[in-house]
């Protein structure tokens, strides 16, 4: 399985008519960043069979943006499981109910992602990439969904 972690893209913040940081919409520059990640993923051809995300409203809008370089039929899953303080475990528990994806395409927040991709590589993380800025991502091959544990392959920014 092919794993892709990747962060949303840049939001706006809370104020006057955004009151909580759940309802923080994606920024027009956010909205940009993330079509390019797409195009960029298109133009290497990742098609990811699944888009889970957070359901923050900008995680969401993120996973709705990337869905056009998917299958498809590839609908974006919302999953309380990857709100802000998330954990590997509970992603693994989400790749193992559909362990005959072939890619999955996790949209997230930071620290989370930065947490996740140390434990996925027993920290030995690039000099490169200290944290995941917006709409980053980060590809993985995953052999063994028995416990968290991947190959690195590549990182993409916007």
């Amino acid at each position: 399985m092919e794993l892709y972690l990747m962060r949303h893209g840049n939001a706006l913040p809370t104020g006057d008519r955004i009151k909580t940081d759940s309802d923080r919409p994606l920024s027009p520059e956010g909205r940009e960043g993330v079509r390019a990640m797409a195009a960029q993923l298109s133009k290497a051809g990742v098609h990811p069979a699944r888009v889970l995300s957070s359901p923050l409203l900008r995680a969401v809008e993120t996973a709705n943006l990337i869905l056009s370089c998917a299958p498809p039929g590839v609908v974006v899953e919302a999953k309380p499981a990857l709100a802000p303080g998330t954990g590997v475990q509970k992603v693994w528990r989400l790749l193992r109910e559909s362990p005959e994806a072939e890619s999955v395409l996790i949209v997230g927040h930071e620290p989370d992602l930065g947490h996740m991709f140390r434990v996925l590589l027993a920290d030995v993380v690039p000099e490169d990439l200290d944290f995941f800025p917006p709409a980053m991502i980060c590809g993985f091959s995953v052999t063994d969904l028995a416990f968290p544990s991947a190959s690195y392959l590549w990182v993409k920014r916007p």
